[in-house]
């Protein structure tokens, strides 16, 4: 075949009876891989798992672990979390870093990173999973320096999520730079946490402020009407003010399901 570089990834399968080459000759190892490298390797059943096989390949696509409070492995509202013994799923994909990184929604991203400081910004957050019937002007990711958030529709390839679905899912960063993440906030307007505030946002000593004013869930088409604005005297919420218009029609080709 032309060995491991004439090939994008390469999937071990190794059947149950080795040890995980410490001390303790543990036998019940799940799976490792390297990040940005094509190699992965699975202990046994393992390798069949969507939730081993997806979190491995993602460190070979460069993605990092999602953490949430002290625990590295416990965002598990996308495949960088733990995993769990389940056959056929779950369905499920990668918070919005991850999604950042890997480029899949590249035309319906957002950096407000620099325009944040100036004014406040509102819109439409649509759910990824409804990335191919967007128009322009929808945005499915947002990054504000190290905080990344995405819309996390529990449906299709994502109706597994294990954690805060129909959610806005808020996750920083150590730097913009790295995919290691942390759960910071989970937002919806039919639950008392609606508004979360991040501090000392880019050292002004001003809160940094996201609020979901309105959800709409739908048969084919879900949006997050959202603001964000600095908490000093001269921006505020965008909730009062009109939603951009935006065309009905997509402009993403659909999928191919012949």
């Amino acid at each position: 075949f032309g060995g491991e570089d004439a090939i994008d990834h390469v999937m071990y399968c190794i059947p149950y009876g080795t040890t995980n080459g410490g001390v303790d000759g543990n036998r019940s190892w799940l799976a490792y891989a390297l990040v940005n490298h094509p190699r992965s390797v699975y202990n046994h059943f393992w390798c069949g798992l969507s939730s081993a096989t997806i979190h491995e390949v993602g460190h070979n696509l460069g993605l990092l672990h999602s953490s949430q409070g002290d625990q590295e492995y416990d965002d598990v509202t996308g495949m960088m979390g733990f995993s769990i013994y389940q056959e056929y799923g779950p369905r499920s994909c990668f918070n919005a870093r991850k999604n950042w990184h890997l480029g899949w929604f590249d035309d319906r991203s957002i950096d407000l990173t620099d325009s944040i400081k100036t004014s406040s910004w509102g819109g439409r957050l649509v759910a990824f999973v409804d990335y191919k019937i967007t128009a322009p002007g929808d945005v499915v990711l947002i990054q504000v320096g190290n905080l990344f958030l995405q819309y996390n529709r529990a449906r299709d390839f994502n109706e597994g999520t294990r954690e805060y679905a129909n959610r806005v899912v808020i996750v920083s960063s150590p730097d913009p730079d790295s995919t290691r993440t942390r759960l910071e906030a989970a937002l919806a307007n039919n639950i008392a946490i609606s508004t979360f505030s991040y501090p000392n946002f880019d050292g002004t000593g001003n809160d940094l402020v996201f609020k979901v004013c309105n959800q709409v869930e739908g048969p084919k088409f879900d949006f997050i009407h959202l603001s964000i604005h600095v908490n000093d005297a001269v921006q505020s919420s965008t909730c009062d003010r009109p939603l951009p218009v935006v065309s009905q029609s997509p402009s993403v080709s659909p999928p191919n399901n012949t």
